[in-house]
């Protein structure tokens, strides 16, 4: 297969890859903007991710027992809420 068979190919590839480069051109100071967002977000993930995990230690599985005795005692009572009284 000669190259010439692919010329129409070849330009229209390169029309679209200009095409994806001008529009990288376009978006990237947004792009470094959310570089730089992300940045600063993910310090501030892994210590939400690192204080949830805290959390769950103190809590559970007490707290889901508790939930499940409370809703067990809420239904025994007709549905009425504990601070129905």
């Amino acid at each position: 297969m000669a190259v010439e068979e692919y010329k129409e190919l070849r330009v229209l590839f390169d029309k679209l890859r200009t095409e994806k480069e001008e529009l990288r051109k376009k978006s990237a100071m947004l792009r470094a903007t959310r570089d730089t967002l992300n940045a600063k977000i993910q310090p501030i993930e892994a210590e939400l991710k690192k204080i949830n995990k805290q959390i769950r230690e103190i809590e559970m599985p007490r707290m889901a027992e508790l939930d499940q005795q409370i809703a067990a005692l809420a239904k025994a009572m007709g549905g009425r809420s504990m601070s129905e009284g």
